[in-house]
């Protein structure tokens, strides 16, 4: 199944907070991790990956940032 990127501005998406105020994380990968987000303006939520390019070979950091973006 493809994914697709969360729509709209991502500055308006916020990390839902679990009880103890932490942003609620949905699972862990090779190349970072899944956390629940929602719309600040339409209340939609969405999962956003968020990667650590520091965890990757270069060739790979560069492939993901032509993909990713920008707005």
């Amino acid at each position: 199944m493809a994914q697709q990127a969360a729509p709209g501005p991502l500055l308006h998406y916020q990390p839902v907070l679990d009880a103890r105020g932490q942003p609620v994380k949905l699972g862990q990968g090779a190349y970072g991790s899944v956390y629940h987000y929602k719309n600040s303006q339409t209340g939609e939520e969405v999962a956003i990956k968020r990667v650590q390019l520091t965890n990757l070979p270069r060739a790979k950091a560069e492939l993901l940032i032509r993909f990713v973006p920008s707005e």
